[in-house]
């Protein structure tokens, strides 16, 4: 196919490709530390910018911090002063207010349990009164049913009873009889 001038052409050209590659990637190389020396030469100028910049800053910071603290005293101890006694002013009334409103909600609850302590007096004593009264009713009771059981009826404001002749006297002198039973209707 080839015969052996066109192969060492061949050869020679890919010899000469190979040549130029290996001197084009050694200068690819050469380029590459270079741009790397540089940007580390960078890197470093950047961290010793940033720290002159820190330290820069932080004795800034720091004047600015003890220029302001001492600005905000000489300004602001007045205004201090002045809302302290405002303050205890407002105290002090409001503390005047107070004892007042507690004084008025002692009387009020003092008002109150003696009315209270009144209230329940009077209903105490209207208790006694109706209790007095119920154990009258009470007591009238069992003569109620003792009439209502009897032949008794009423004979011109007196009781008149149909008296058992045949039973037993009754009471400690035996002067009473018993009256005879009702008749069931």
């Amino acid at each position: 196919m080839y015969d052996e001038q066109e192969l060492r052409s061949l050869i020679a050209s890919l010899h000469n490709s190979l040549k130029l590659q290996a001197a084009m990637m050694a200068k690819f190389e050469q380029s590459e530390a270079s741009m790397q020396a540089k940007v580390n030469q960078h890197m470093r100028a950047l961290q010793d910018a940033l720290s002159y910049s820190s330290s820069h800053a932080k004795t800034i910071v720091e004047n600015a911090s003890t220029v302001i603290a001492d600005d905000a005293m000489k300004t602001l101890a007045p205004i201090a002063t002045g809302f302290g006694h405002d303050v205890s002013a407002r105290l002090r009334t409001v503390h005047r207010a107070l004892s007042i409103w507690c004084g008025v909600a002692v009387a009020t609850l003092l008002l109150v349990l003696l009315s209270g302590w009144m209230t329940l007096a009077h209903y105490r004593q209207e208790l006694v009164a109706v209790r007095g009264q119920l154990q009258r009713h009470e007591d009238a009771i069992p003569v109620l049913q003792a009439y209502a059981a009897s032949d008794a009826i009423l004979c011109g404001g007196v009781i008149c009873v149909n008296i058992d002749t045949e039973s037993r006297r009754l009471g400690d002198l035996r002067q009473y009889r018993p009256a005879r039973p009702r008749p069931m209707p």
